[in-house]
């Protein structure tokens, strides 16, 4: 709702069209009513309001997780129907932290821990968070001040999901010395890391590489074997990810098996993230999506 409001003077005074969304998951009992709710809330401060409501099964396992994805997909349809030039969220300084702490939790890597982006491109779709260093009392405080009451998720109170345990534990997490403000400086400098990274890759694929938008990639071995570990890694994940149209890139144990097959030369080919993986004649490793079964 601070978002929603923010955004509505910002639009007003440089003349563009806003449009809030709420995706109903159809979870709870009362969630088409609060959609409705929060709908009468916004028609009357005059901002337009659509819920869209997820129509996907509910997983046994993995609930939040699918909802996130369900939720984002529907979101960058509904922009791209609008032809919009930009997607807000409002991620807050406690989700980065959060996040951060789950993914240290987890052991993740450099570009895990650059935690939740800030501006990411979908296309001509620029997703955009600017509230991701703003404590939430701060929102809270301001939709008071503007007289905007907001809905309460009973789901951020159950202890089933990791996100909900975190948050519960953040006092404890502050004692050690990581609060929020400090995981997102972190956030930032290892922020700054993958982005230095990623030029890096992107410069080696325009020199080295070739993309076809049919579903496939080749890439000079040789020069692939010559880059520092972490950015081959970071390829070598990145490119089967894409291609394989995954979510999330490999998991380390089947990374660890291409990287062994590709230091030992053998030949053949190897399945990696929904893609086949071969070397060609050519001195160049070939990468294309695997045929439907």
């Amino acid at each position: 709702m601070a978002l929603c409001l923010l955004l509505s003077r910002w639009c007003l005074a440089r003349r563009h069209s806003l449009v809030a969304v709420t995706i109903d998951h159809g979870f709870r009992a009362d969630s088409a009513l609060e959609a409705r709710r929060v709908s009468a809330w916004l028609a009357a401060r005059g901002i337009e309001h659509k819920t869209l409501r997820w129509s996907g099964l509910n997983p046994n396992s993995g609930l939040q997780a699918a909802a996130r994805s369900a939720r984002f997909a529907l979101l960058i349809d509904h922009a791209a129907s609008l032809d919009a030039s930009g997607l807000f969220l409002a991620h807050h300084i406690q989700d980065q932290a959060e996040t951060m702490a789950m993914r240290l939790a987890r052991g993740s890597g450099l570009d895990g821990l650059a935690g939740i982006r800030p501006v990411q491109l979908y296309g001509r779709l620029s997703v955009m968070r600017p509230l991701l260093s703003v404590d939430p009392a701060r929102l809270r405080a301001y939709c008071l001040a503007e007289a905007q009451i907001w809905v309460n998720d009973p789901s951020n109170h159950d202890r089933r999901f990791e996100r909900v345990r975190i948050r519960q534990e953040a006092t404890a997490i502050a004692g050690a010395g990581l609060n929020p403000q400090r995981l997102q400086r972190l956030a930032k400098v290892f922020g700054r890391l993958r982005d230095c990274s990623e030029k890096r890759l992107a410069a080696f694929l325009m020199a080295f590489g070739e993309l076809d938008p049919r579903g496939f990639a080749s890439l000079d071995l040789s020069a692939i074997l010559g880059l520092p570990p972490p950015l081959r890694k970071k390829l070598l994940s990145g490119l089967p990810q894409s291609i394989g149209g995954l979510d999330y890139p490999p998991r380390l144990e089947r990374m660890q098996r291409l990287f062994e097959w590709l230091d030992d030369g053998s030949g053949g080919r190897i399945t990696l993230g929904g893609c086949l993986i071969w070397r060609g004649r050519d001195e160049r490793l070939w990468i294309a999506r695997e045929a439907p079964q």
